[in-house]
Formats: C-alpha cells, sequence, structure tokens
C-alpha cells in the first residue's frame, strides 16, 4: 500500500473545515469506524475514522485518553453539525458497521442506515462463508501484507498507560490520540479497499445481486434495528429462577454425589492428597490451627510451637504433628477438605461433577464402561451421547443429564443475561455472517438457539420442562406493546420436498397431510392408517413408533446419512435400516436424483448454491481425492476393508455437505425475504412495530398493543406469500406478552 496520505489527528476546527473543503467532490462514499470505551449503550464514542478513497483518512478525535473532551464545547458542537452534513452528502460503508451506526444515531441523532451501500464483512461472507471475517485477518489475506502492525503499535501504547489489552477487555481509548488515530485510519482505509475488490468479486461470482436485493435491505431494515432495540427483560423472574436454578443443581448434586460416594471415595483421596497434601506448614498448618482455636499464633515456626501450652487434646495433637512426634493428625480429612475448598472455593464437592477428567475416570477406569466416541487426540469422551447410552444401566446417570442440562440454561441464558443487562434490556450481537446457510446467529447471549416449550409427556424430566419454558417466559414485551410472533411449519421439510422435485413428496404437502406419518404409510407400507391428524386412524396416533422412526430417517436420509449411521439412530440392526433406507428411496425416487445432482454439482464446480444464488464453496482435500476413483470403496464397509474409514468420512461429509446446504439455504432465503417484505409492509401500513428476533424459524415483532390484529394480518401475508414454491408455506401468528405463551 503506497501513497498513503494519513492525517491521524484533526487538532482544531480549521483542520476539519480544510478536510470539508478539500473533499474530492467525485467522491461518493465514505468508509467509517468508530473508536469507544466500551461496547455497551453508555459507552463514549472517542472518535471517528473516516477514508475517502483507498489512500486518504482521517481521525477525528473526541475524548482523549483521559476521558476528556478533545476540544471545548463549542468546537465539539460544530464539529458534530458539520458531521451530520457531511454523512448526509455521502454513501456509508465499514466493517461489521451495527455497533457504529447505533451510537452514531444516540450522538449525532442521525440514522444512517439508507446511506449503507455495503457492510465488508457481510461481503466477505458471501464470497467465503466459513470465513475468516475479522478485519484485519482478511486484509492480510488479500492483499498480502501485515495487516495487524497498527494494532500491535496501539496495544504497545495501551500497555504503556497502563491500560488493558485481554482479549475479554482490551482499553483502546486509554491510547494515545495520534496512536488511535492511526490505528483508526488503518482501519477504515482496509475497509475501503476491500470493498473496491469484494464489488469486483461480487460480481464476477454472480453474488452481487443477492447482495443488494437480500443481504443488504435484511442488514438494513432487520438486523440492526434489531441491535438496536434489543430484547426487554422480567427482572424480577430472572433473579427468582437464578435463585431456584441455583437451588435445583445443588439437590441434585448432592443426590449423584451421595449415589456414587462408594465408587469415588479413594479418588477423592488420592486427589486431596495431590491437591493438598498433609504437611505441618503452610495453608494446611494454618487451617489446623484455625481448627483448633489457636488463630493468636504469631507463627507456625518451630520455636513458638514449643513454647505452645495445649489446653486441649486437640491441641496437644496439633503441637505434636507439628514438631513431627505423628505422622498424620486424626483430623486430617477434615482439615484437608477445608483447604481444598478454600483453594477451589466455586465448588461444593471434591469430586467434580463438571470435570470431563473426573467424569472419564468414573466411566471408563472405576466402572470399566466402553467410549463410543473418541475426541480428536484419541481421548475416551463422556458427551452427552454417551450419557445417553448407559443412563438406563445407572439411576444417577438419569441426574447427571440433568444437572447437565440446568447447568447450561443457568450459565447461557440466566447468567448470560444477568452479565450483560443494560437496564432491562440485553442487546444480542446478531451476526448475518455466522452460519454457512444465511441464517442469523447470535451472541452474548445467543438467543438464537432459545429452547422450544417442551409439552409434559416428552421424555424430559419435570424439572428440566420447568426451566425450559421459564426461559422463554424471561423476555416481555414493553409497556403497551405486545409480541406477535409466528413460527413457519415444518420449514426445513418443506424445502427439502420443493427442492428434491419429487411431486409425491410434494403432494403430502399440498394435501396437508403430516409428512412423517405420510411417509411412513408409504414406506413400511401400513394399510389401516391416516395421514392426516384429525382422522381417528391417524398413523401418529395408532403407530408412534413408526411415525417418530419416519421422522429419524426423513431428513437424515436427504443429508446423506448411511444405513449406518440410521441403525445407530433407531437403534436397529443394519440390515433394517438399508431396507427403510432402499424403501424410501424407492417410494420418492426423485429425492435420489436430487442427492446425485448435488453431488456431481459439488464435484464438478466446486461449489453448490440455492434457488437464490448463495453459495456453498466446497474444495475436497487433496489427499482425500483419490478415493473417488476407487471403484472398490464405495461403502463404508468398503472403506473398512481397504483401511480408508477417515478418508471415506471425510468424503461423505463433503457431499452431505452439499446436499443439506441448498434445503437449509432456502429456508433461511425465506426467512430472510419475509422479514424484509414485513419491514416494508409494517412501514407502508403505518404500524408502530418493531421486528425484535429471529429464531430458528420463527420471527418476533413488537407491535402497540391496539394495531396487534392487523400486524397479525401482514405478519401471516408476508411469511406465506414472500416466496413462490411447488409447496403452500403455513405461519400462524401469536399474540402474547413473552417469548413462552407467544410460541
Amino acid at each position: 500500500m503506497e501513497n498513503i496520505n494519513i492525517l491521524t489527528t484533526i487538532t482544531d476546527l480549521n483542520d476539519f473545515f480544510d478536510l470539508i473543503d478539500s473533499l474530492d467532490k467525485e467522491t461518493t462514499i465514505l468508509a467509517i469506524d468508530i473508536e469507544t470505551d466500551g461496547v455497551k449503550r453508555h459507552s463514549k464514542i472517542y472518535g471517528i475514522g473516516i477514508a475517502l478513497n483507498e489512500n486518504d483518512a482521517y481521525y477525528i478525535p473526541i475524548y482523549n485518553k483521559f476521558g476528556q473532551l478533545f476540544f471545548d464545547e463549542y468546537v465539539i458542537e460544530m464539529l458534530k453539525e458539520n458531521l451530520k452534513i457531511l454523512f448526509s452528502l455521502y454513501q456509508i460503508i465499514g466493517h461489521n458497521l451495527i455497533f457504529d451506526v447505533v451510537k452514531i444515531k444516540q450522538w449525532l441523532e442521525i440514522d444512517l442506515r439508507e446511506q449503507i451501500v455495503a457492510d465488508t464483512i457481510l461481503m466477505r461472507h458471501l464470497l467465503q462463508e466459513e470465513g475468516p471475517f475479522g478485519l484485519k485477518e482478511i486484509a492480510s489475506l488479500e492483499f498480502k501484507i501485515d495487516a495487524t502492525a497498527p494494532q500491535q503499535k496501539l496495544m504497545e501504547n495501551i500497555k504503556l498507560n497502563n491500560g488493558n489489552i485481554t482479549k475479554t477487555d482490551c482499553e483502546f481509548h486509554k491510547a494515545d490520540t495520534d496512536i488511535l488515530g492511526y490505528y483508526c485510519c488503518w482501519d477504515v482505509l482496509y475497509t475501503y479497499k476491500l470493498y473496491n475488490l469484494y464489488i469486483k468479486k461480487l460480481k464476477e461470482e454472480d453474488l452481487y445481486n443477492l447482495f443488494i436485493e437480500e443481504v443488504l435491505p435484511l442488514y438494513k431494515k432487520v438486523t440492526i434495528k434489531m441491535a438496536e432495540h434489543g430484547l426487554r427483560i422480567d427482572l424480577k423472574l430472572l433473579y427468582q429462577l437464578k435463585e431456584e436454578i441455583i437451588n435445583d443443581i445443588n439437590i441434585l448434586e448432592d443426590k449423584i454425589i451421595t449415589a456414587i460416594k462408594p465408587l469415588i471415595e479413594q479418588f477423592e483421596k488420592d486427589l486431596l492428597d495431590k491437591e493438598v497434601p498433609i504437611k505441618n506448614k503452610g495453608l494446611f498448618a494454618k487451617c489446623y490451627a484455625e481448627k483448633v482455636g489457636l488463630t493468636n499464633l504469631p507463627s507456625l515456626s518451630k520455636t513458638t510451637i514449643k513454647k505452645l501450652t495445649p489446653t486441649t487434646p486437640e491441641q496437644d495433637e496439633f503441637k505434636k504433628f507439628m514438631l513431627e512426634e505423628i505422622k498424620e493428625p486424626q483430623c486430617a480429612n477434615d482439615i484437608q477438605h477445608t483447604v481444598f475448598f478454600k483453594k477451589f472455593d466455586n465448588q461444593r464437592y471434591v469430586f467434580n461433577l463438571r470435570s470431563k477428567h473426573h467424569l472419564k475416570w468414573l466411566f471408563f477406569t472405576k466402572l470399566k464402561l466402553s467410549a463410543i466416541s473418541k475426541t480428536e487426540n484419541g481421548e475416551p469422551q463422556v458427551n452427552d451421547d454417551f450419557l445417553e447410552s448407559v443412563a438406563n444401566q445407572f439411576e444417577w446417570v438419569k441426574l447427571l443429564q440433568d444437572l447437565n442440562k440446568l447447568e447450561k440454561l443457568r450459565g447461557t441464558y440466566i447468567e448470560g443475561i444477568i452479565e450483560r443487562l443494560e437496564g432491562e434490556y440485553v442487546y444480542p450481537s446478531f451476526l448475518q455472517f455466522g452460519t454457512t446457510s444465511g441464517r442469523f446467529a447470535t451472541r452474548n447471549p445467543n438467543v438464537q438457539n432459545l429452547p422450544r416449550p417442551k409439552e409434559e409427556n416428552t421424555q424430559d424430566s419435570p424439572l428440566i420442562i420447568h426451566y425450559n419454558n421459564q426461559i422463554r417466559k424471561l423476555f416481555i414485551s414493553k409497556e403497551g406493546y405486545v409480541f406477535v410472533d409466528a413460527d413457519y411449519a415444518a420449514l426445513e421439510p418443506r424445502c427439502f420436498a420443493h427442492c428434491s422435485g419429487d411431486q409425491n413428496l410434494q403432494n403430502i404437502f399440498k394435501t396437508g397431510e403430516d409428512l412423517y406419518s405420510a411417509l411412513a404409510i408409504k414406506v413400511f407400507n401400513v394399510q389401516n392408517a391416516s395421514p392426516f391428524k384429525k382422522d381417528p386412524n391417524f398413523l401418529g396416533n395408532i403407530y408412534p413408533e413408526l411415525r417418530q422412526k419416519m421422522k429419524v430417517v426423513a431428513l437424515a436420509a436427504a443429508y446423506g446419512a448411511t444405513e449406518f449411521r440410521i441403525a445407530k439412530l433407531l437403534n436397529c440392526p443394519v440390515e433394517e435400516a438399508k431396507k427403510i433406507l432402499d424403501d424410501y428411496f424407492s417410494a420418492y425416487p426423485g429425492l435420489a436424483n436430487y442427492i446425485n445432482n448435488c453431488h456431481k454439482s459439488v464435484l464438478t464446480e466446486g461449489f453448490v448454491k440455492t434457488e437464490f444464488g448463495r453459495k456453498r464453496h466446497l474444495k475436497l482435500a487433496q489427499d482425500i481425492s483419490f478415493i473417488l476413483a476407487r471403484k472398490d470403496v464405495k461403502t463404508f464397509e468398503d472403506a473398512v476393508k481397504s483401511n480408508l474409514i477417515e478418508e471415506y468420512k471425510m468424503l461423505k461429509n463433503y457431499l452431505n455437505n452439499s446436499t443439506n446446504f441448498p434445503i437449509q439455504g432456502l429456508a433461511a432465503h425465506i426467512v430472510n425475504k419475509a422479514m424484509i417484505l414485513l419491514s416494508d409492509l409494517l412501514t407502508n401500513h403505518k404500524i408502530d412495530a418493531t421486528i425484535i428476533l429471529q429464531v430458528h424459524d420463527q420471527i418476533v415483532v413488537e407491535v402497540r398493543e391496539d394495531q396487534a390484529e392487523e400486524c397479525v394480518k401482514l405478519v401471516k401475508t408476508a411469511m406465506e406469500n414472500v416466496v413462490s414454491l411447488s409447496v403452500p408455506l403455513i405461519a400462524e401468528p401469536k399474540i402474547a406478552k413473552n417469548l413462552k405463551d407467544s410460541h
């Protein structure tokens, strides 16, 4: 990058006016970036960087490293007014712009959404859906430079100024203003250069229209507004749940430890001896002294102990131990426990039920069970699948499963929300670049994976059902507003039927039959059952096990599951699984054609794409491509015989990705397009409403209560009519005050 002209600091108002006067009149696009003292809504903007082209960038400081205004208040107000004018004249680009746009709106009271013409992180995602997405990393890759150099300079300066530079707390604002400005200027220059590069690449890869027609409108009309709006939390319920779930977690832990106590006694003793050795010095000796009431000893030296006059038998034993007259006091185990819990104050027991190491010892060393899977390092795994496989052997394993589920709910949602509360709101990060399919991902907290409400007749314990359902109740509408919430009915199976091109599959949805019952009737040749839920002989009622089998098989087969995988999922012989698959593909031949076409596309072109043009770039590793030419390796059994198991698994994963992407990608398109259309409908009909959340196939709108019924109609219209498929789309909106009742 040569011929770079960087003015790192605008030092007075005249500098700013000179900048305005010097602007290239032909420039229509500004790259922007802000520097702040945090990521919360109350964070202050310390400075704004702008780039006019690939070579000229400027940094306008607002605060210095001491948190003081860089200019006097009059100059700041003049800057603000002129920045409003400046931003209004240009189209805006940036890298991961959401936070910048929200903060600028707060500070300058202008909304830049309509002026955004690109976010380079979204452009990158279309071109390389698996990342990386960090600005410096992709700039380094694209331009063959070390784009981290300005950042390294910044980090060194922050450290000199005694600022934090940890991963979770990097205090950029504590850098010297000129250093921070230098860093910010490079960021906007990298952004400008990436924008010019990616515009060309999007057009070359036939992705530009998708970017302009779906990705960018979704960003401007939905994503930024969701991030700005946030989610209101029922604080009373939140803290009540926290107290209750901790209590129930402790009760579960008590029950499990009591049940396994005979199994772990030696393990605990060995661990205590390792972590808290019995010594007449250090913390053990100090705790021992406290236990026998000797808290005022000037020291624990032998000289002091020799002078000690014991007043109790316990103190006499303490003196003998400290003078090495006895090897181990009778209370040694009690003291070890005391010291252990001082050292590990987040544990209630020596045996840690949350430790994979401890659990592996229990299951594989003590109980001598066989693992069903291993880590990449070849270590046996105690994961959900393993626990499920042994749950019927040990009653306490079911309690352990419940404990793990409660810990996940507590950590991800209850504690995750509390940590991120701003008043009564949380503001999750909504990522349009978080999945390969184009669906949203969310983090901090991950509301994209909010647990679905469970019915009482599910396999989960009442305890899990209770907390699972309470989590959604935490999210409430603001005063005077309600939620209108709609979830697509069987969206992915409908996309699967559409993509397959199989008319028999498509007819199931056209006639309103229950998918898995209809499949089961045909595949298992059931004569006396109906695929319609309202019929008295509905298969799901009279042969629920057949419907469940088909539910397991249906999409798994479409995504490439072999008879071996199906046998494992159904817990049946491989021969039975093979017959089910053969009958399934025979009944619906379009499905086999779809799979073959996907495989052909990825093997010849290196990618597959959705109906609306999103691509999944897949490259077969060179070191396993040879397996394609092996006529003797067409099944898993062949791979076992040829000692090519890992290579075969890699190939299957590669091909399976090609079959599931068009289906999952189409589902993502439908939800994204529905939100864009719905946003337009709400605006055109002057409805006081905002799309505040998208979870899986569910769209949640917060609307003024008196406009809820009209909003219901618009939501249904948008979701069911946004695209035309070979099967109907169904969405039934509900009105509620929280996310559980709306589902």
